[in-house]
């Protein structure tokens, strides 16, 4: 990796991911509180059609940030 604060984010991001997890019972606990505990089955026919963001992608974002991951933006969360 070139950028040394994003090799540190990973490493944040695994001991959070534990973390997380262990307060949770699962990390697809967790996740699965956006999307009201279903799976996403979307059928986009180009990329141009994928949303950048999402309300959920928004409010997922929001709490993994506020729970000291990093390098989680909305855009990496969208369902």
């Amino acid at each position: 990796m070139r950028n040394r604060l994003k090799l540190e984010a990973a490493v944040v991001n695994a001991q959070k991911f534990i973390e997380m997890q262990e307060a949770s019972g699962s990390f697809d606990k967790f996740i699965r509180r956006f999307v009201d505990g279903s799976t996403s089955q979307n059928a986009w026919r180009s990329l141009a059609d994928v949303p950048a963001s999402t309300p959920q992608s928004d409010a997922m974002s929001r709490e993994l940030s506020g729970g000291g991951f990093k390098f989680v933006g909305t855009t990496i969360c969208t369902p």
